[in-house]
């Protein structure tokens, strides 16, 4: 079960990465202009849309590279507890970090970035919720790896 499991969350994840790579090398060939169109535009109706759009898209090969692994990784993490769970991690990190950029951002923005920072905090409070030790240590670890690069 645990072999199935982890088997779908690494084929869900390597997914979402591959998606946005696909995403990547579109936005490339349609030109600039698909980032100002579908990018989050801060307190504009017309910038709506890119809360669903823009974890899509990113500005620059470092800045997609720089996401590819911790998406995974977080994505792969989350998905051992059940597709469900990670649907609604998933949905509440993706709008809720395009609201907040809407509400609150400072222009254009594009990038999956708020995604991997809700799959983190989630992963960093799981363990707390649900009192085990196990997700306590794993995320001290991912907070130590990832945490660091923060700074």
């Amino acid at each position: 079960m645990l072999a199935k499991r982890a088997r779908t969350a690494l084929y869900v994840s390597l997914g979402l990465a591959a998606l946005i790579w696909v995403c990547y090398f579109a936005a490339l060939l349609i030109g600039p202009s698909s980032l100002r169109e579908f990018g989050v535009l801060p307190r504009r109706l017309d910038g709506l849309d890119g809360i669903l759009f823009a974890p899509l898209l990113h500005a620059g090969i470092n800045h997609l590279l720089g996401n590819t692994l911790p998406l995974v990784v977080f994505s792969f993490l989350t998905l051992l507890e059940g597709v469900r769970r990670y649907a609604v991690v998933l949905a509440s990190s993706w709008l809720t970090s395009g609201l907040g950029v809407w509400l609150f951002g400072g222009g254009l923005t594009v990038g999956i970035s708020g995604v991997v920072f809700g799959l983190f905090a989630y992963l960093m409070v799981r363990g707390i919720y649900n009192r085990d030790i196990l997700q306590l240590l794993l995320a001290g670890v991912l907070f130590l790896i990832y945490g660091s690069l923060l700074w």
